[in-house]
């Protein structure tokens, strides 16, 4: 299975930020959690496509009021789904959230996160994943490491 995100970055009061959502708790999979739009993709979509669908599902931005700045390194979930990150500017401030998949919507400025450092989880398991407590919200696992690879084109952005 592959699944396909969006790091949508948005203008508030002259600063940028990241956008991020917190999943329903009454989703199957990861209730709660904070990460990004995006999902599967579904038969005879790309990864692209399929991003941009499940950020108009999710939080009812659509494909014309984003601007892709990169595709981000390709990640694994520890279960062996592949998720292909993308990062880039949204224009809309209107959002309408999917009630269904999403609680709530995020708005991390980019300076908090450049100057955040990760801390580290050891899993039951044995693995190690990262995460990152900004202000009262914290972001781990492969949210966080989609986060970590996205520094530079944070940086360069602020």
């Amino acid at each position: 299975m592959i699944a396909s995100v969006i790091v949508p970055i948005i203008k508030i009061s002259g600063l940028s930020h990241i956008c991020m959502i917190r999943r329903s708790r009454y989703l199957k999979n990861h209730p709660g959690q904070i990460g990004f739009p995006g999902g599967f993709i579904e038969k005879n979509e790309d990864v692209f496509s399929g991003a941009l669908r499940e950020m108009k599902e999710e939080i009812g931005i659509d494909k014309e009021s984003f601007t892709l700045i990169s595709k981000l390194d390709n990640q694994f979930t520890h279960n062996k789904i592949e998720v292909v990150p993308f990062i880039g500017f949204i224009e809309s401030s209107i959002f309408c959230l999917s009630k269904n998949e999403v609680e709530d919507v995020y708005f991390i400025a980019i300076q908090d996160i450049l100057k955040t450092e990760k801390e580290f989880i050891l899993m039951n398991d044995g693995r190690e994943i990262i995460k990152y407590r900004i202000e009262d919200t914290i972001i781990w696992g492969l949210s966080a490491t989609i986060i970590e690879n996205s520094l530079p084109i944070l940086n360069s952005i602020r």
